[in-house]
């Protein structure tokens, strides 16, 4: 699986998202790869709800975190961007895990794409307000 910051993903995205969005750079037909990330894209929004449900726990600080491990940043390069210690983000880290019911990260992020509160946008972008 390639990350973000490397390989096809993010081009691929970007692309996905210019055919959904009716401006297409080339014609989707020519690219198999871009055809299936058509259709996941499409997929994923059709599996997203519209408006999530903010459970109360979950917040800002909370969610940039859950955005840093959807990235597959470090604890450290959590940290570094929110300016916090690499201490503070575990003890958050560790609140998401026990909230969500999870032991690792790939778990905290797979539940939180279903469920709407992290989404392809805040992986690729600056990770920015979320909500």
């Amino acid at each position: 699986m390639t990350t973000p910051t490397s390989g096809r993903t993010p081009g691929l995205i970007l692309r996905a998202q210019d055919v959904i969005n009716g401006q297409p750079r080339r014609s989707p037909t020519a690219d198999p790869g871009l055809q299936a990330a058509v259709a996941l894209y499409r997929a994923d929004m059709l599996r997203w709800p519209a408006t999530p449900k903010w459970p109360s726990w979950l917040t800002q600080s909370r969610l940039q975190v859950l955005i840093g491990l959807a990235r597959g940043e470090s604890t450290e390069d959590i940290g570094q961007r929110l300016g916090v210690s690499s201490h503070t983000i575990k003890s958050r880290r560790t609140a998401i895990y026990r909230h969500m019911g999870v032991t690792s990260g790939a778990q905290a992020t797979g539940l939180a794409m279903a469920r709407g509160w992290v989404r392809a946008e805040h992986i690729l972008g600056d990770g920015g307000d979320a909500r």
